[in-house]
């Protein structure tokens, strides 16, 4: 017995010694590799040592769970708790509100249906949302007891969790709103398409906010988007708010999942703080798209699975079926959230099949089903019905950018020489190694690697961790976020457009804190002297990161090679410079054939009073004088500045000014005449 212990302890001591140091070789070849990456002409042994070192570190952090646990516990996923509400599902309590969402939602889908197209729907924002409340609250049933004693004894064990919230969600405003107007600099084109489909619901243009509009994206993002105008103006900065505040609650949503993942507030809070200073998020956060709802409901999909899956009450269920639902209403990569969720519900039941009964595990997986399902589709009930009503809208958009649409796939492969096979294979690889290898397209562009350094590095230890543990109840959500989103992307004619990356802007986030902190782990495992040193440096290494990603987005507003284009910006500066001349201006736009002037939301919506003209044909000297109407104003681009020679013949009081941009570069020139 003694020599077995002696054993036991000599090969517990060898084993501190060996780890960090294994882990460390697979560290470097990570880092090796991710260097490679960068490099303009990537050599061939930058993959190997890549994923050598990912295999490396994956082994060590295996061994070291088994030798120390691996993480918080998780007794009962998707168990056999209580599956209905507190009083039962034939309570009044229950019926009462059951009985109230169903009718809302029947009467919310049959004026959908029937009432004609241009009749307003306004009305069906409240019938929808007393369905969604009744249906939550007919399975949220608090505690017995007086309120105040209930709601006290809530806070006295939530206090903390609610400080660190708030606090963490203040911090998340103040890089998600600073600056919100202009940073970006320039106002792009679909930022313009959908801030004037919002315009033309404040004046009663467009009435239905449960149909599809810009690109085929949900108007219901254009409501909200309608209301923030409504309240700050018709401008950037209330355009650009809605995504703002979801990007600043995203921070403390990041947070909760991260720690519940790991079960340490430490990686909460690493993930929290990449994620708030992160530069593709706070790109998303300043924007007018509806693309950055994404971090907000990709996050707390996350949460309320993993609350499901260790406490499944019907009050979490249907609420994770809610959050799935009014996720559709955003951008269109939304969808891929029904698979996650779908992808827990499998995986669950077949690990609690294994120490269970088989019919109670089936039972119990076709009640949390039609719990989530009641819950999504009480929140996609007048969605749903437009769709039905019209059944080509449901996919407008994904039809749109699908490879298998339109003879994409066949074009693409007859270009590149390979066969439909390769060309998917291809794309899969550009997506999956689009934050590490990839250069990134799309509106979002950038150097290799897309992430920065050192989340590249982070987040690619953890989503090998996260990876290998995807069949693990609580990783599943996470794994297959990253997954389905990657294989969703690679089925697109742009596999690298960064647009369509944001369901994995929080992951990433996600993954480069829990490979932080199984490093860290791994290195503190040699001892308390290292575990003293390691967590300063993984402190001030995630304190420099952010530093750098805030210089990063902040340092430079206008950075045109990373969000921006020519086209963008001659809208941009020429919308500006009419507004300094004159917003009720005549504009005679001479763009042709490569812009015209209602071609680019972003200027219209920049310069809502300007009656603009696009003019197709040169003007000669032949031409007939276009008319003057008040002060006018010719916006010529340079492959056409010969015509101002014609323009100065015309109207000889006309005073020339050209549009630059900040290398001195002429954007456009303008002639300014004076109204008559």
């Amino acid at each position: 017995m003694q020599e077995s212990a002696a054993t036991t302890a000599e090969s517990s001591r060898t084993l501190r010694r060996i780890l960090p140091v294994v882990a460390a070789i697979g560290l470097a070849g990570v880092i090796a590799g991710q260097a490679r990456f960068a490099r303009p002409k990537v050599p061939d042994t930058a993959l190997p040592l890549w994923i050598g070192g990912l295999v490396v570190i994956t082994g060590a952090c295996a061994v070291l769970r088994r030798c120390i646990g691996s993480g918080p516990a998780h007794s009962n996923p998707w168990g056999v708790d209580r599956l209905q509400p507190r009083t039962g599902w034939t309570s009044a309590r229950t019926l009462v509100p059951l009985a109230i969402s169903a009718t809302a939602c029947t009467i919310a889908w049959y004026v959908q249906q029937t009432r004609p197209e241009d009749a307003s729907r306004w009305d069906l924002l409240v019938v929808w949302g007393l369905a969604i409340c009744c249906a939550f609250g007919a399975v949220w049933q608090p505690q017995p007891g007086h309120p105040a004693d209930v709601l006290g004894d809530w806070w006295f064990r939530r206090r903390t969790d609610v400080l660190v919230l708030s606090i963490l969600a203040t911090l998340g405003a103040v890089p998600a709103l600073l600056g919100l107007a202009t940073n970006p600099w320039a106002f792009n084109g679909d930022e313009g398409g959908f801030a004037l489909l919002s315009v033309r619901m404040l004046d009663g243009v467009s009435n239905d906010p449960f149909t599809v509009g810009y690109l085929g994206h949900p108007t219901l993002y254009n409501a909200v988007q309608a209301g923030s105008m409504a309240v700050f103006g018709r401008d950037v900065f209330a355009a650009r708010l809605v995504c703002a505040v979801l990007g600043a609650l995203a921070v403390p949503l990041a947070f909760l999942v991260t720690t519940r993942l790991v079960g340490r507030r430490s990686a909460g809070l690493i993930a929290a703080a990449l994620l708030a200073t992160f530069p593709v998020h706070l790109y998303w956060s300043h924007s007018a798209l509806p693309n950055g709802a994404s971090t907000f409901f990709v996050l707390l999909v996350l949460y309320l699975v993993d609350r499901a899956a260790c406490a499944g009450g019907p009050a979490t269920l249907v609420a994770l079926g809610i959050a799935t639902g009014l996720a559709q209403y955003f951008y269109f990569s939304n969808r891929l959230l029904v698979i996650v969720v779908a992808s827990a519900i499998v995986i669950s039941a077949i690990r609690q099949g294994r120490t269970g009964s088989i019919t109670g595990t089936i039972r119990s997986a076709v009640v949390r089903s039609c719990l989530i399902a009641a819950g999504f589709l009480t929140a996609t009930a007048p969605l749903l019905a437009s769709f039905v009503r019209h059944p080509g809208q449901f996919n407008s958009r994904v039809n749109q950018v699908s490879i298998f649409f339109g003879q994409s796939l066949d074009k693409e492969s007859a270009r590149r020489g390979l066969s439909a096979s390769g060309v998917i294979r291809d794309h899969v690889v550009q997506t999956a190694m689009l934050p590490f290898r990839t250069p990134p397209q799309g509106f979002l562009r950038g150097a290799v690697p897309f992430v920065g350094w050192p989340i590249a590095v982070a987040s690619a230890v953890g989503l090998a961790l996260v990876t290998v543990r995807a069949a693990s109840t609580r990783w599943t959500a996470l794994a297959v976020t990253w997954w389905a989103s990657t294989v969703g992307m690679a089925l697109t004619t742009g596999p690298a457009d960064t647009n369509r990356w944001v369901l994995c802007i929080a992951p990433v986030c996600i993954l480069a804190a829990i490979g932080l902190d199984a490093v860290g782990r791994v290195a503190a495992f040699h001892g308390r002297a290292a575990a003293r040193v390691v967590r300063p440096l993984l402190a001030v290494l995630v304190c420099v990161t952010a530093v750098v990603n805030l210089h990063r987005f902040f340092g430079d507003a206008n950075q045109v090679s990373a969000y921006s284009d020519l086209n963008t910006q001659v809208a941009e500066h020429v919308a500006r410079a009419i507004i300094d001349i004159d917003p009720h201006a005549t504009v005679y736009f001479a763009g042709a054939p490569r812009m015209e002037y209602r071609g680019f939301g972003d200027l219209v919506f920049r310069t809502p009073h300007v009656r603009s003209i696009d003019v197709e044909q040169p003007w000669l000297a032949s031409s007939t004088p276009p008319v003057l109407h008040g002060l006018t104003i010719f916006v010529v681009l340079p492959e056409r500045a010969a015509e101002l020679q014609v323009l100065g013949r015309w109207f000889p009081d006309g005073v020339r000014r050209d549009v630059v941009d900040r290398r001195g570069a002429v954007l456009a020139s303008m002639l300014v005449v004076p109204g008559t």
